[in-house]
């Protein structure tokens, strides 16, 4: 279906898109604990900590293309993006992982070392990357450290075409 998003205190308005796949869990966060959401129909997890106890919903809309609102790419997309949306939640931290296959990468053209994920703001996509995350190539996933949510698209480079090869010379 066509889902749109919104958050009634810190977020996202006006990003909708045909989604693939939608996950909402309704949990409860102990104050400085990490809880893990398992979201397996987006292929996404989600590690949390807040400062205070927090009882709620959080959903996770995975779309197989950008979704309408989000602007122009980055750079090269793996055509994965998902919305994450919480009612009002004081995040300590939290870590996106979105996994990926060898298959999707090759098919994509893409270098599977420089994938990452990227956050829409609302105005431009901000890359995470260096501490703010990064892929693990031996378990196809990439990784952002947040502390809020948005909307996260996978974007990487394209692998280079190869150089011609020089012409053949004739001895004279």
């Amino acid at each position: 279906g066509t889902y749109g998003s919104g958050l009634y205190g810190s977020g996202l308005y006006g990003v909708q898109s045909s989604a693939k796949a939608t996950f909402t869990s309704d949990v409860e966060i102990q104050q400085n604990v990490s809880a893990t959401i398992e979201a397996s129909q987006s292929n996404t997890t989600l590690e949390l900590a807040t400062d205070s106890f927090y009882s709620g919903f959080i959903t996770i809309v995975r779309y197989d293309s950008a979704p309408l609102g989000t602007g122009s790419s980055p750079a090269s997309s793996l055509n994965k993006y998902v919305s994450i949306s919480t009612e009002p939640i004081d995040l300590n931290y939290s870590v996106i992982k979105i996994k990926y296959s060898d298959a999707e990468v090759s098919s994509a053209n893409l270098q599977e070392s420089t994938l990452r994920l990227y956050k829409w703001n609302g105005s431009n996509w901000l890359i995470f990357d260096g501490n703010l995350g990064g892929v693990d190539t031996s378990n196809n996933f990439v990784f952002a450290n947040t502390t809020s949510f948005s909307v996260w698209g996978m974007f990487g480079s394209s692998v280079p075409s190869p150089a011609p090869s020089p012409a053949p010379s004739s001895g004279g």
